[in-house]
């Protein structure tokens, strides 16, 4: 494995052999401290990038990613189709900070510390996803069609955040769980520049929201996952 100037083409470092087959993903961290690369045979080196001396293994990895601030990676592994979770890592340990399921296949980290991911429920199929830097709480990036009444429904710090658009008063409104319950009625509200925020603790799956203004209904799913 060689490290190659991409602006001059002239080249920085040679690794020598690195037994991970053919690559399928190599990653250099913000710092140039860490190089990370993934192999055919699905593992997961994490090099010291001067010394070339090999800090940590990771087996039956498909996807990974250094977090801008060089102090987290966050690592897709899995040993059956079943057994598939997600890990923020720390860079200076390698302790495992945080780990979550059902997402992966492919994200990325911003400067926020938010995860941009594949996620895939059942009931609405494969979409992007956005992570909080709480890496607890979900936005749906999809946005929905604006004949719905809604722009944006958003779950953050136990409370459901919802963008409108063409709605000025809203007559009811419902807070609906998967089997048809009510979790949540308010009526007559005013939405404050397009926005309204309702503080409700749900735990973690798929729920609806329904909205009447002006003798029409408008609805729309949002998923919260903890």
């Amino acid at each position: 494995m060689e490290l190659w100037d991409a602006e001059t083409l002239t080249k920085i470092k040679d690794f020598g052999e690195v037994k991970v087959g053919g690559f399928q993903d190599i990653q250099i961290s913000n710092d140039n401290l860490f190089i990370g690369c993934i192999g055919d045979n699905r593992t997961l080196n994490i090099l010291e990038k001067n010394s070339e001396f090999l800090l940590k293994r990771y087996e039956n990895t498909s996807a990974f990613t250094f977090s801008l601030d060089n102090q987290t990676i966050l690592v897709y592994s899995f040993t059956n189709s079943k057994d598939k979770q997600s890990n923020v890592i720390s860079l200076d340990s390698f302790d495992t900070l945080y780990q979550f399921h059902k997402f992966g296949s492919f994200f990325r980290i911003n400067k926020e510390k938010q995860i941009f991911t594949i996620g895939y429920e059942p009931s609405l199929g494969s979409k992007m996803v956005l992570l909080s830097n709480r890496w607890d709480s979900i936005i749906s990036v999809n946005k929905p069609a604006s004949a719905n009444g809604f722009n944006q429904i958003s779950y953050y710090n136990n409370s459901i955040n919802i963008k409108l658009e063409n709605i000025e008063f809203i007559d009811e409104l419902f807070v609906i769980d998967i089997l048809g319950k009510k979790l949540f009625t308010m009526s007559e509200i005013t939405p404050v520049n397009n926005e309204v925020s309702i503080p409700l603790v749900l735990p973690s799956g798929n729920y609806l929201i329904k909205i009447v203004s002006s003798g029409k209904e408008y609805s729309s799913k949002f998923i919260v996952t903890r």
